[in-house]
């Protein structure tokens, strides 16, 4: 079989539970081509969506010890995989563009850094809308949030809407204590077009965050049905899965967001959410 006739069949054999195999075809895939950095990532993101992190992170080790000039995409893929400061030390001087210093506070909040991530965004003084999201992220973990509304607000006055800025937009409003704000702003939405995908995925993600867990799973459901590999709508069942102890199903999930988006934070999100339950 081809290198990716593997990857397909372990993809399988995650679906179908087998996971004593997958070790196996794993070391296989790297013994064929140990210099192929590709392969190792993916391999290693394979392991974590299967719990077996011990034997991830022995990749992600020798990915390390063999790449002479890792590269920003490396520095990215093993900080969502776990490896948070090595990733940074690798990333911490890329300061080509504000893409790549956006990237670099977005490790900085994970490595529960909002000031310093906070004092780069700032520097960069970046209007994209991947960084004003992150900073609203930024602000509210500071415990700013009404001015991360007001940069929302001015997102969305920008006709910049997507299900990313308006989840953003909700859950800011969750975090100000407005949660029947954000449930109107949903529902307004979702009131103008019933079958549009991101409408509903919001949907269930305002019920998600608002503790109405039954009718995120309802609202889920219809987005999945017309478009069954929308990373927001995979994203809040997973985690209403997790909430309901199902955690292999969740784990499924993440599977495929991770196969729509490799490396996926939403992913590695839902994966860690079922090992601390």
């Amino acid at each position: 079989m081809s290198v990716r006739e593997v990857f397909d069949s372990i993809r399988d054999d995650i679906r179908d539970g087998n996971y004593q195999i997958i070790r196996q075809k794993v070391r296989s895939l790297i013994d064929s081509d140990p210099q192929d950095v590709g392969i190792m990532l993916e391999c290693a993101s394979l392991l974590k969506t299967i719990d077996d992190d011990e034997y991830c992170q022995s990749i992600i080790d020798s990915i390390l010890s063999t790449v002479e000039s890792p590269n920003f995409d490396v520095a990215i893929a093993i900080r969502n995989l776990g490896r948070l400061s090595e990733a940074y030390e690798l990333m911490k001087d890329f300061c080509q563009d504000s893409e790549k210093q956006i990237e670099i506070a977005r490790t900085l909040v994970m490595m529960n850094e909002p000031e310093k991530a906070n004092e780069l965004l700032e520097k960069i003084n970046s209007h994209s809308r991947e960084g004003e999201l992150l900073r609203c992220d930024v602000l509210c973990l500071l415990g700013r949030p009404e001015e991360a509304l007001s940069i929302i607000k001015e997102i969305v006055d920008r006709k910049e809407i997507t299900y990313d800025v308006l989840s953003k937009f909700c859950s800011v409003l969750v975090r100000v204590g407005r949660d029947n704000d954000a449930i109107k702003m949903a529902k307004t939405y979702l009131k103008e077009d019933k079958e549009n995908v991101d409408y509903l995925a919001l949907m269930s993600y305002v019920m998600y965050i608002t503790g109405k867990i039954p009718a995120a799973v309802n609202y889920a459901s219809r987005a999945l049905k017309k478009d069954y590999a929308h990373i927001g709508a995979l994203e809040t069942m997973a985690m209403c899965l997790v909430e309901r102890q199902k955690y292999l199903q969740a784990k499924l999930l993440a599977g495929v967001i991770n196969d729509k988006n490799p490396g996926s934070i939403a992913a590695i999100k839902i994966l860690d959410m079922c090992q601390k339950t």
